[in-house]
């Protein structure tokens, strides 16, 4: 290639520092995507350990039994 200029040292370090905070940029939303994926991991243990829960529950209670989450109270459908 034909050189067909020089860019000036402010130029220079206006470009160095624009991609270097690229990278920086794209490190943290990587490693915010994998605390994500964390995350939802752990989500998703959490509703299908309340599944095997609200599976006893129905078994135990009738599918149409309304829990008070406050009281721990269980009663039947109005």
């Amino acid at each position: 290639m034909e050189e067909i200029g020089t860019l000036t040292n402010e130029e220079l370090e206006s470009i160095k520092g624009s991609q270097e905070t690229i990278r920086t940029l794209y490190q943290e939303v990587g490693h915010l995507e994998f605390s994500k994926q964390i995350a939802l991991n752990k989500l998703a243990k959490v509703k299908s350990d309340m599944a095997v829960v609200e599976k006893a529950l129905i078994d135990k209670f009738g599918e149409k039994a309304v829990v008070n989450t406050n009281t721990g109270k269980v009663s039947a459908p109005k």
